[in-house]
């Protein structure tokens, strides 16, 4: 399925990683229960069944942004991405949380280091009406992930851009 997912949008895969430099691809199977990769991550995983997010039940190819802090890079984003509401953010097609915590993973696993250990990143995901965001707490060694208000905003909460493909 990822083959054919590659070979209806490959132009367009394309594209979209020489326009918005797109530097990193996931590859995302359908159906991860978020408690398992909770799990992996070694999270807490209180209220995730309430969590819900958009394209889980299907196969995919996810571009992204492999830098760590995307609000404090100007090439992938900087001030444009940093201080913006729950529902803005929503414009700028952010990661779900599975593809959050998957590319988390796969960014140690490359550099030994988390995303996100400065500053906090919105997620398409939802909880009732709330967007999630999320980061990693060095202090803690911990993956934070809380739900806010759709307006809700400050300077160290960006949204860190992708493109999905089913």
């Amino acid at each position: 399925s990822i083959t054919d997912i590659w070979q209806r949008n490959g132009d367009e895969i394309q594209k979209e990683m020489e326009e918005h430099g797109f530097n990193d691809i996931l590859l995302v199977p359908p159906n991860i229960p978020l408690a398992e990769l909770a799990d992996k991550m070694k999270m807490k995983e209180d209220g995730f069944a309430k969590i819900v997010s958009k394209n889980t039940d299907k196969p995919r190819i996810i571009l992204v942004h492999k830098v760590q802090n995307i609000i404090k890079d100007t090439k992938y984003g900087g001030e444009q991405t940093k201080n913006i509401t729950g529902q803005n953010a929503q414009l700028k097609n952010p990661l779900s949380l599975e593809e959050y915590l998957i590319f988390q993973g796969k960014y140690y696993e490359e550099t030994g280091n988390h995303l996100d250990e400065i500053g906090w990143t919105w997620l398409s995901s939802k909880f009732d009406s709330r967007f999630v965001s999320s980061h990693w707490y060095p202090v803690d060694h911990r993956l934070d992930v809380v739900a806010d208000d759709l307006v809700f905003q400050n300077g160290n909460l960006g949204v860190r851009p992708s493109r999905c493909f089913t």
